[in-house]
């Protein structure tokens, strides 16, 4: 019994000693284990500058004028007078129809004419020798009344056969389709031979003016007031075009006027800039982005790249003191330039901004910063 208990105390000391010596190389390593690294970061230091203000709308090509050429008389046509696709002039003729029926009754009305001057002539010199008798009393006050009642007919004979000769030289002229504008004309939808009708609800063929040319962009009410505010004390907003298919296509226009109505779908309103199109380059239908320049500002230049999105979709970045401690701040940007955002809040001039780095911090830790170099391809 004595045995088994100087046993038992045996192994409660052999405990005791091996947990010491536990502890000490614990202590040990611990102490010889080196401090947490802080974050390595690359910043920038912000900077004033004087910045084009522009605003980025989107919109789409309309053409300038457009008409349908239809025809003013029926007929057969005989020959289609222009190239499609091609360039035409106000005036030129595009179509000639069958004009012999035409021309047939522009003799016959020419006729009717000339009888009604010579029934005038007649009548005239009736008038005349009546006149005369008059003066000595050998007719009557009624028959010289009837013969001035008959001259007035006669003359209002006159004018009813000239304006059906009118008609019938403007009918002669209509059997020339001729173009109503100047532009590009489309394809010929009839040939030779079809027959067409004064009244017919198809047309022959589409001309399109394209230069100038309008373009429709959508823009927010926000937008708008900033850009009425422009136009208050400019007389001329100028607008620089790109499309999205080349860029050969690089414009300069100016803002024609803004609609009144706000689109109670989109709450967007319709601006429309008019643009040279020489080349003809830009056609109808076509999907372009446009910059209207609202002058300079002083703005501080952020790098996209050192910027995120907040859940609620504002742009957040994130900024070191002196001490190397990171706080983040939400900063509203007035649009974009070479890849680079325009903010406004001019306090931020001179503070150091994390570009590289800032995906897992949180506000308060203290980081390692080192100047950010920018690549060639990220200046561009």
């Amino acid at each position: 019994m004595k045995a088994k208990t100087i046993l038992f105390m045996l192994l409660i000391v052999s405990a005791l000693v091996a947990y010491i010596l536990y502890g000490k190389r614990q202590n040990q390593s611990t102490q010889q284990m080196p401090p947490a690294a802080k974050p390595q970061v690359e910043v920038i230091t912000l900077n004033t500058t004087k910045t084009p203000r522009k605003i980025v709308l989107n919109g789409r090509v309309v053409a300038f004028q457009s008409s349908q050429v239809r025809p003013q008389v029926s007929g057969i046509i005989e020959a289609k007078l222009f190239t499609e696709g091609a360039l035409v002039e106000k005036g030129q003729p595009l179509y000639q129809l069958d004009d012999a029926r035409f021309e047939a009754n522009l003799s016959s009305v020419q006729a009717q004419l000339e009888s009604a001057r010579a029934q005038h002539l007649t009548v005239k010199q009736r008038e005349k020798r009546l006149q005369a008798l008059s003066q000595s009393q050998a007719v009557s006050q009624q028959d010289l009344d009837d013969v001035k009642a008959s001259l007035a007919q006669a003359v209002a004979q006159i004018s009813v056969a000239q304006s059906v000769v009118e008609l019938a030289e403007l009918d002669m002229e209509y059997s020339q389709i001729k173009a109503p504008i100047s532009g590009r004309i489309s394809q010929s939808l009839f040939t030779a031979g079809a027959l067409v009708t004064a009244n017919q609800a198809q047309h022959l063929a589409i001309i399109t003016q394209l230069d100038p040319v309008y373009v429709d962009l959508q823009a927010s009410n926000d937008m708008l007031r900033q850009i009425q505010k422009e136009l208050l004390t400019k007389k001329v907003l100028p607008v620089q075009l790109n499309d999205h298919i080349s860029d050969s296509v690089s414009q300069t226009g100016e803002i024609s006027f803004a609609d009144v109505n706000v689109d109670s779908s989109t709450g967007a309103v319709t601006i429309r800039a008019i643009f040279a199109n020489p080349s003809g380059y830009l056609l109808p239908g076509l999907f372009v982005t446009a910059e209207v320049n609202l002058g300079e500002i002083d703005a501080v230049l952020i790098p996209q790249r050192a910027t995120s999105r907040t859940p609620n979709g504002d742009l957040m970045i994130w900024l070191v003191d002196d001490q190397g401690i990171v706080s983040s701040q939400i900063v509203f940007a007035h649009g974009s330039e070479d890849n680079q955002w325009v903010v406004g809040d001019l306090s931020l001039s001179g503070q150091s901004l994390i570009v590289t780095g800032y995906h897992r911090l949180q506000n308060g830790v203290e980081v390692q910063a080192s100047h950010w170099q920018s690549s060639s391809t990220e200046k561009q």
